[in-house]
């Protein structure tokens, strides 16, 4: 998971992403936004660090609140759970919400 730090994900901002999602289909949706940074003290394992990634996707295709596998050129593969937002009229609009321990170089 240290591949999907806030700033590996502030870097591939407006970047595609594949959504893996059954039977064998995937769907590409879009990274827009990465905002709310904050840090906390954990206590004995160190600092936390808290945020959230907001994604379009196609209005073809609903994805319902789930645990998907993602594919990205850049940051590779990883399973990331999602929850639809919003819809509009050409996309639908999923979050991920991440609280994560920071590592070295983060």
């Amino acid at each position: 998971m240290s591949q999907l730090s806030y700033q590996a994900l502030l870097q591939n901002l407006h970047t595609k992403f594949l959504v893996c999602s059954p039977p064998h289909q995937k769907l590409e949706v879009e990274l827009i936004e990465v905002s709310g940074r904050r840090l906390s003290d954990s206590g004995k394992t160190g600092q936390l660090e808290s945020f959230s990634v907001t994604f379009w996707g196609p209005s073809s295709r609903f994805l319902a609140q789930a645990i998907y596998r993602f594919e990205h050129s850049q940051i590779g593969n990883f399973d990331l759970f999602i929850v639809p937002i919003g819809a509009h009229s050409e996309h639908y609009v999923y979050e991920a919400v991440f609280n994560r321990p920071v590592e070295a170089g983060d």
